[in-house]
């Protein structure tokens, strides 16, 4: 293959990659390409999920972190899919990956064991992951993209809703829904 080729080759490969991003990014809250890009159990946390922040933080807000927590996850998908992401990128999700096991394990941890709850421990890891998934994210994706990622974890590094959902008796049903999926995910190995 001549140089031309290579080149021709490469360009088309990028074109297509940012269609398929540009694709997904729309697609990605429609209740079908969510049913074929995530299994049931994911679903059902991610649903879970929306409805704890409804609870905490009404609907807009709610559909939002929603929305922007379902595209950076198709988008992360299809990066790997294709094989864009760098030895250092895998290595980096592999790190963001282990810290939201960790997160999961602590919150599972303190619903089971009263007076555990440590707003600022979650927050501090929600934080850390944030960092690494910017890291990955600006690398290859848009703003746009970078400022869904902030968003979700800016949401979820937040006292409020924290507190809410482990504090507040109102949520103990929302809360004990939300920990049943994660044990689900976490059992399956899905994170």
């Amino acid at each position: 293959m001549t140089k031309v080729d290579s080149k021709s080759k490469n360009a088309f490969q990028k074109m297509a990659m940012s269609a398929e991003k540009k694709m997904a990014g729309k697609l990605a809250t429609k209740s079908t390409v969510r049913s074929v890009a995530l299994d049931d159990d994911t679903l059902l946390f991610i649903d879970e999920l929306g409805e704890f922040m409804i609870a905490a933080s009404g609907k807009e807000q709610a559909s939002k972190v929603k929305k922007d927590l379902i595209k950076i996850v198709v988008k992360i998908g299809l990066l790997a899919k294709n094989e864009v992401l760098t030895k250092e990128d895998i290595d980096a999700i592999q790190q963001l990956r282990k810290k939201i096991i960790s997160i999961v394990n602590s919150m599972i941890t303190f619903d089971e064991t009263p007076f555990t709850f440590e707003a600022e421990f979650l927050q501090q890891h929600f934080r850390e992951c944030q960092k690494i998934l910017v890291q990955v994210v600006s690398k290859h994706l848009t703003e746009k993209s970078v400022a869904r990622a902030n968003n979700v974890f800016d949401y979820f590094s937040s006292p409020e809703p924290l507190t809410k959902l482990f504090c507040d008796k109102s949520f103990d049903e929302i809360r004990k829904n939300l920990i049943v999926s994660l044990k689900k995910i976490t059992d399956k190995s899905i994170l």
